[in-house]
């Protein structure tokens, strides 16, 4: 297998994952604010972390790609593995301070500000899921493919 093969993948599956979650973001914010579902808008801010998280994705591949140097004789490939647990952290961030949110407003009885979501939440939600399932085997499958 060439060499340049894995990264270049990685790379593709990176591209297509930031378009996807870009879309995605900004669909499920323009529904979360259109239907008045904070849920929703949540769930854009964590697709907008994600194409974030897929930035730290691609420049942990192409430090892995650097070969051995004097401060790493055995390479840089573990990188990948530094950009994942960056990658968890920022997710579990973005977790404890949307949950933290939504805590806060339980705890102060913030009930006068909810509405009932409109159709369009549940839309977006259904199409979130479908959309994010499709990427995921998208990635498992290249992930295989290269071995990752």
């Amino acid at each position: 297998m060439d060499a340049q093969k894995p990264n270049n993948t990685a790379i593709k599956v990176s591209v297509v994952s930031i378009i996807s979650n870009t879309v995605l973001t900004l669909f499920k914010l323009i529904a979360g604010i259109v239907s008045h579902s904070a849920a929703m808008t949540s769930d854009a801010i964590h697709s907008a972390s994600d194409v974030f998280s897929t930035f730290i994705v691609i420049i942990g591949v192409r430090i892995s790609q650097k070969e051995s140097d004097k401060e790493h004789p055995y390479g840089h490939e573990r990188m990948e593995c530094v950009a994942a647990l960056i990658l968890a952290f920022i997710l579990f961030a973005v977790g404890i301070i949307t949950g933290y949110k939504g805590v806060i407003r339980i705890i102060n009885k913030e009930y006068e500000t909810l509405e009932i979501p409109g159709i369009l939440a549940l839309i977006a939600a259904v199409v979130s899921i479908i959309v994010k399932e499709a990427m995921y085997r998208y990635t498992i499958s290249a992930a295989k493919r290269i071995n990752s």
